[in-house]
């Protein structure tokens, strides 16, 4: 029996069946095993041939008395057999350590996100609470006659671009609810591994501390002072945002930044964005009345200044002295 790389041959006679233009369900839900569970079927040209894939996700490993959505997703594809009509090949995606592609809601679609590679990529999402948590990019391989994936990230949150994958990372052991976010770009614009066929991502080229829920309306009202130090970076290029996170006096003393004694060696106005790549609180103050909390903190940040046209500086370790007047965390002082 001819596979050519696929998982196997369905002989489905094509009066059972219907072109996805016509909307009408297809019956592929029927040649699944009873232990899985047909999740939904989506019509896209996922090799790039002109002609409409059905694109099938199936739950595996259900527990025992659990709700019917409970096991991993993974994915087949179905395309015509061009060669002996009317039967159908049926390919499964496959990561290369053969990990499920979803837990919570999944959702396929075709994107443009390789340059490198000709047509669009099969990219597969996995929502959990509104967020994308884990991401698969597949491709057609003509030569090899397989979907070929060409990434899998899971995080706190994953985004793709063309060429780009942001992964952010939630730092459970973090008061401040901080994620570490790493950029990914594909190596020749068509792969995130390494070497084919292994389960080696590229290395990220950038990384940063970002909030995991999001920066806070006023942020200087958290109880955490590190908190109010990495939203001065992320607002470092905006003058009425970044002086606002100092106490009175203090953002003149340092000559508004404009000089080295912030951590970037040039002008703000050279600076395009600064991540913030470490962010310890070094010490904090235990006030008299515990109650109101501690009134001074010293915060260590690490941080990385970038300039336009791409050039960035090597880490830099800074040391802030916050102060805490009512109920606001205000900068005061380089340490």
């Amino acid at each position: 029996m001819r596979q050519g790389g696929a998982l196997l041959l369905l002989n489905l006679f094509l009066c059972l069946l219907v072109a996805c233009e016509s909307n009408t369900p297809m019956y592929f839900s029927d040649t699944l095993p009873d232990h899985w569970q047909h999740v939904s079927t989506d019509c896209f040209d996922t090799n790039n041939d002109g002609d409409q894939e059905w694109v099938v996700l199936y739950r595996f490993d259900q527990a025992v008395g659990t709700e019917a959505n409970s096991g991993p997703v993974r994915a087949i594809v179905y395309q015509s057999d061009d060669i002996q009509p009317p039967n159908f090949l049926a390919y499964e995606l496959l990561t290369p350590d053969s990990d499920y592609l979803c837990e919570c809601k999944c959702t396929p679609t075709m994107e443009d996100v390789l340059s490198g590679l000709e047509g669009s990529e099969l990219v597969i999402r996995d929502t959990c609470n509104k967020k994308t948590t884990a991401l698969t990019i597949f491709h057609w391989d003509l030569a090899g006659n397989r979907y070929w994936p060409a990434g899998h990230f899971h995080g706190h949150q994953v985004e793709v671009a063309l060429d780009e994958v942001r992964r952010e990372e939630r730092d459970l052991s973090s008061r401040a609810q901080l994620a570490t976010c790493a950029t990914y770009y594909p190596r020749d614009n068509w792969t995130y591994y390494q070497y084919d066929d292994q389960n080696v991502l590229v290395t990220p080229t950038k990384q940063e501390l970002v909030f995991c829920s999001g920066e806070p309306e006023d942020v200087t009202l958290s109880p955490y002072p590190e908190k109010i130090v990495l939203a001065f970076y992320n607002h470092y290029t905006d003058t009425a945002k970044a002086s606002g996170y100092f106490a009175e006096g203090a953002w003149e003393g340092l000559g508004q930044c404009d000089t080295s004694l912030c951590g970037c060696a040039g002008p703000r106005s050279e600076i395009t964005h600064v991540r913030v790549t470490g962010l310890q609180l070094e010490w904090e103050a235990i006030n008299k009345d515990r109650s109101l909390g501690p009134d001074q903190a010293t915060v260590g940040a690490t941080v990385v200044c970038e300039h336009p046209g791409g050039m960035s500086d090597g880490e830099t370790p800074v040391q802030w002295y916050l102060i805490r007047m009512g109920d606001r965390w205000q900068i005061s002082s380089r340490e």
